[in-house]
């Protein structure tokens, strides 16, 4: 039987430098790069997992985990569980769209779908920029043309 630490509770976030998408978790494992050998180990034996699925698409050396809050009054799984579902329930509109907590299924396609329309974003508010300064030299040339005129 695995005796859990209730006293050394956490709540993490999986993530990988490459994606936009992330995973929010628990664990009562001290060492959270345990945590992270874990999943990678668990990812190869259930490649069905929406989980296991993000873990083996990504770059191994890119994939990360950081702490986001320690419990060290914690004493059992429910108050964990509890944590972690009121951290997903209070994360912003953006973030929910990029967690994969939140999603039912993870296709390889969503990923490049995903960097595709952030390039496509990065080109808009480049175009954007554009235009808003050709409007503000056209402001200034009018402005210009009416005290010539005067």
């Amino acid at each position: 039987m695995i005796v859990k630490h209730f006293n050394q509770s956490k709540l993490y976030k999986l993530y990988s430098e490459s994606s936009d998408l992330f995973f929010i978790g628990t664990t009562t494992i001290k060492n959270i790069q345990q945590k992270l050998s874990k999943h990678r180990t668990e990812a190869k034996h259930n490649a069905k997992s929406v989980l296991s699925k993000f873990i083996l698409d990504q770059d191994p050396k890119q994939l990360q985990i950081e702490v986001l809050f320690e419990y060290v009054d914690f004493t059992s799984d429910e108050e964990l569980n509890e944590a972690k579902k009121e951290y997903l329930n209070n994360m912003s509109t953006e973030d929910n769209l990029r967690c994969i907590n939140k999603m039912k299924k993870y296709n390889i396609g969503e990923r490049k779908a995903g960097r595709e329309l952030r390039n496509n974003k990065k080109e808009l508010l480049k175009i954007k920029k554009r235009v808003d300064k050709l409007v503000k030299e056209a402001e200034t040339d009018s402005d210009t043309t009416e005290s010539d005129s005067e």
